[in-house]
């Protein structure tokens, strides 16, 4: 009887701090946000993604060595 009670004890406080640890990880990746983005891509000179109607158009180009 004292290593079921144990044992669930055991689980229910992992079980909390699995919870608490998630939740940490959430807030910490919701504030990893649009800010974050925008300090980011300050100091970048050129950015090239996949959206709009023909989003490889800059990689049709000869390279000359």
């Amino acid at each position: 009887m004292k290593e079921v009670f144990s044992k669930t004890v055991l689980t229910v406080a992992v079980s909390l701090l699995l919870f608490n640890y998630l939740q940490r990880q959430q807030k910490t990746s919701l504030s990893l946000g649009v800010e974050s983005v925008g300090k980011a891509t300050a100091s970048l000179l050129f950015s090239q993604n996949f959206e709009g109607s023909d989003p490889l158009s800059s990689f049709h180009s000869l390279e000359l060595g």
